[in-house]
């Protein structure tokens, strides 16, 4: 292997070790109880939920990205994962403020327990990792949250595969 990837390895290793099973759990559970579930992020952090929202529709679950054109309105019932690592990015705070005045649940993901989002989210979920602007990791801006992002939506759908809790297939996904 060579150099780099075994510096970034050697990062992310032990910060993942800090994601807990209640921060899988807690999540699962809001998607399981979720009419349907929307995510939204923002850059890269954007790219992970985008995907993490594939692996939701590929496990049954109704799961769209804020922003594309064939999105339905948030509304009542619904959950809002909402994704940044430092928590204080503007259009995701709105959004997350306005998915709520419709009677939707929140999930605030990032790495600041501080932030705007974390105080704004029913359910927040603080993962451990460095964000631009902050000092500790070799890698380039928020790398390292955004690795420690993909690995935990990965075990959230691991969990909620393993669980089969899915709701039954939707018109064309028999």
């Amino acid at each position: 292997m060579n150099e780099e990837i075994q510096r970034i390895l050697a990062e992310l290793l032990p910060v993942v070790r800090q994601v807990s099973d209640d921060q899988v759990t807690r999540l699962a559970l809001a998607i399981q109880d979720a009419r349907r579930t929307f995510v939204m992020g923002e850059g890269r952090t954007g790219l992970i939920v985008r995907a993490f929202a594939a692996r939701l529709a590929q496990l049954a679950f109704p799961a769209y990205v804020i922003g594309e054109t064939t999105t339905p309105e948030v509304g009542a019932g619904d959950l809002l994962i909402a994704a940044n690592g430092s928590g204080d990015f503007p259009i995701t705070l709105l959004v997350a403020q306005q998915a709520q005045t419709v009677g939707a649940r929140v999930a605030g993901l990032t790495a600041v327990a501080a932030s705007s989002l974390a105080q704004v989210a029913d359910l927040d979920v603080v993962l451990p990792g460095v964000v631009r602007g902050q000092p500790g990791s070799a890698q380039p801006f928020s790398a390292l949250f955004q690795q420690v992002l993909w690995v935990y939506l990965d075990a959230v759908a691991l969990r909620l595969a393993a669980e089969g809790n899915s709701p039954a297939p939707r018109r064309g996904q028999e």
